[in-house]
């Protein structure tokens, strides 16, 4: 199993607040990167790690530089892609299982575990908030236009995700920006970013319900566990001052 995070985002937002990487935000003494690559291997130990890198990539390779077994890949066109081009870049020499994970959240790492048990041949898995409401009240985010749709039938595979909502009722779920590809499933997956490259401000939620529509099955994992995104400094002070 392996562990690729995208961190190349600018997050600019945010840097020119704390002149630092979002990434790199501080959480109990631990960044939410290093929680990240700890968490993955308090239950996977010595399993590689692949950190996609872009915007001040010194900083976050510095930070990391006591850590072992991993690897840096540098996207030098994420001023002008979508992460999708980062998971590209991620996956392309894969050659196990892996989990993709976003750098600028916290979650519990209940995800890794429950991804861990369920990881199968066939099925991408997707890691789902139930809880989701409840956080975008505490981020003050503005539902109708934050939120994405997310439906799954009643075994939980998912049928829609990454589209605008008309009511607060219609999603029944949000993505919490960890995924899992099986290792039979990578070639396919790269293939069908391939069919998507003129779309350079695809999203990834975009490209997984493009993965439905291409009869590929995603599996949804349901979660109560915490989990927070630093999508702009006003969700910075906030999460300080919760």
């Amino acid at each position: 199993m392996e562990l690729v995070i995208l961190a190349a985002g600018q997050g600019s937002r945010i840097f020119n607040k704390i002149k630092k990487n979002k990434c790199l935000i501080n959480i109990k003494r631990t960044t939410l990167i290093e929680k990240v690559i700890l968490d993955f291997r308090s239950i996977n130990t010595f399993s590689k790690v692949k950190i996609v890198v872009g915007y001040k990539k010194d900083n976050i390779i510095r930070k990391l530089n006591s850590y072992k077994n991993i690897q840096y890949i540098y996207n030098k066109d994420y001023k002008s892609r979508e992460m999708l081009y980062s998971l590209k870049l991620g996956i392309q020499n894969a050659k196990s299982d892996l989990i993709v994970s976003y750098s600028d959240i916290i979650f519990s790492k209940k995800i890794f575990s429950e991804i861990f048990k369920l990881k199968n041949k066939k099925n991408f898995l997707l890691p789902i908030n139930k809880n989701w409401k409840n956080i975008w009240i505490k981020r003050n985010k503005e539902i109708l236009s934050d939120c994405e749709s997310l439906i799954h039938d009643k075994k939980f595979n998912l049928k829609e995700i990454g589209n605008s909502i008309q009511n607060i009722k219609q999603p029944m779920g949000q993505f919490m920006g960890v995924f899992y590809i099986p290792k039979n499933k990578l070639k396919k997956t790269l293939n069908l970013i391939e069919l998507n490259k003129k779309n350079k401000k695809m999203h990834t939620t975009n490209f997984i319900d493009f993965l439905v529509k291409k009869n590929e099955k995603v599996k949804c994992i349901p979660s109560n566990s915490y989990w927070y995104e630093f999508d702009d400094y006003e969700d910075y002070v906030r999460f300080k001052k919760k």
